[in-house]
């Protein structure tokens, strides 16, 4: 599997790449995370950060 950086590419389309780490922390902010998901999207060039914790609740990203 291919990947981007610390990111293993989960989907690759025409609008988005989208790829998942489980180093087991936020590089930005030291926060531990289960899983972190990064969504690329292609038009417009833009992109956010989802982090997870072990019971699958959502540390940081959009609506946090």
């Amino acid at each position: 599997m291919s990947g981007n950086g610390r990111f293993e590419t989960q989907d690759n389309n025409p609008n988005a790449w989208v790829g998942v780490s489980s180093d087991g922390v936020h590089e930005d902010t030291g926060t531990p995370v289960a899983s972190e998901f990064i969504i690329q999207g292609k038009n417009p060039p833009d992109h956010i950060h989802l982090g997870f914790d072990e019971s699958g609740d959502q540390l940081f990203g959009p609506s946090v």
